[in-house]
């Protein structure tokens, strides 16, 4: 196998690892930013706007990163488009080990 090749395999992993969380993290995201406009008034808050849409950017930023690692690894930045994938899967790992121990 050449070069390009183990880059490609280890990214279509990473892209399906990407999508598992994406699908794995919708529903919650959708739940939890609801909860922000409880309070009666509360959706006249800019930071509960703001806590409400970061917390629904979470799914999106797995796709970003997966399509946006697809498009170095296609102008040829391997190690790039490999860093760039798992950036949110690394942090997503981070968050869910920080909760099981403190749990």
């Amino acid at each position: 196998m050449t070069q390009k090749n183990v880059y490609r395999t280890i990214l279509i992993v990473l892209t399906v690892a990407c999508g598992l969380c994406a699908i794995a993290s919708a529903p919650g995201a959708l739940t939890v930013a609801i909860m922000a406009f409880d309070a009666p008034g509360s959706e006249h808050y800019v930071w509960a706007w703001v806590m409400s849409l970061t917390i629904l950017s979470i799914p999106l930023w797995f796709v970003a990163a997966a399509l946006l690692g697809w498009i170095l690894h296609l102008r040829g930045w391997l190690r790039g488009s490999l860093a760039v994938v798992g950036v949110p899967l690394a942090a997503a790992a981070v968050l869910v080990g920080l909760a099981l121990f403190l749990d």
